[in-house]
């Protein structure tokens, strides 16, 4: 029997031996996003809620620092080392605070649950876009919970119908090495040494790839995304129906966001052009 407890006893040391040695090979991916000569965020006018939203809002599809840095862009890589999901967080939250969502980009492992909180103390009406079984639309009211699973990677935006402005990404990947840059651009992922082949998204921008070695960081730079000038839209009046239910949006509007981010990534439409057909979309399902 001593002889059988020292050998599990053997195992478990030997087990926390490689688990040690793996996190002390562990080191950093880093480095930063930028985009110069990107325009000002839209501002759009506030037409319910005044008393809680204010009169003007902007939205957060571009946050660019004074000095070019690209925030809420997400790094992932496209060749992660073997591994699981273990121990990966299986739930991220999404609050409803000041009429915005917070955060604005959230990344979630496959399988992994996204919930929503609404600290307002108004209702906000959440519809998530992607594929069936991850699609949601529903009312929220103060301090009540919901969740929503994602089981097929890929990026979910995230609206208000009641507040136009109001807009969120759920990020869902395959693997646990990814980041979302902050204020400033930068960002780091702890992986063991090696070079990589890495997918920065953006959720205006579209995507670049390219590779990244640990201990050497490396900067990359979007394109300064076009402008089209067109004369300003009237404010949005959004008028709450009596009855809104939760539903799913056709089979086909995954399929459609695809297509227009690939319409977008080769250049056939610009990024004004790419931003409108995305909200009319999302308004029309």
């Amino acid at each position: 029997m001593r002889m059988a407890v020292n050998a599990r006893q053997m195992r478990i040391g030997l087990a926390a031996l490689v688990v040690g040695a793996s996190l002390a090979r562990a080191e950093q991916l880093s480095g930063r996003v930028t985009v110069r000569l990107a325009p000002p965020p839209r501002a759009m006018t506030v037409s319910n809620d005044t008393r809680i939203c204010g009169t003007q809002r902007v939205s957060a599809e571009i946050e660019v620092s004074p000095d070019s840095g690209l925030a809420n862009a997400v790094v992932s890589l496209q060749n992660p080392p073997p591994g699981d999901l273990k121990g990966v967080p299986v739930e991220a939250e999404v609050r409803q605070q000041g009429c915005s969502f917070v955060p604005h980009v959230v990344v979630l492992p496959k399988g992994g649950a996204l919930r929503f909180v609404n600290s307002d103390p108004i209702p906000h009406q959440i519809r998530v876009v992607g594929a069936l079984g991850a699609s949601f639309n529903a009312m929220q009211t103060r301090n009540v919970l919901m969740s929503r699973r994602f089981e097929v990677p890929g990026e979910y935006p995230v609206r208000c119908d009641l507040h136009p402005w109001m807009s969120a990404w759920a990020v869902v990947v395959d693997h646990p090495y990814h980041a979302v840059t902050d204020a400033d651009g930068r960002f780091s992922i702890s992986v063991p040494p090696g070079t990589y082949r890495v997918r920065v998204w953006h959720e205006q921008l579209g995507a670049l790839s390219g590779e990244l070695t640990t201990g050497k960081p490396k900067g990359f730079a979007f394109a300064p995304p076009e402008v089209t000038v067109s004369p300003p839209a009237p404010p949005a009046v959004v008028q709450p129906s009596a009855a809104i239910q939760t539903g799913e949006p056709p089979a086909d509007l995954a399929q459609k966001l695809k297509s227009l981010q690939q319409l977008r990534d080769r250049g056939v439409l610009s990024t004004e052009e790419y931003r409108r057909m995305v909200d009319l979309l999302i308004a029309t399902h």
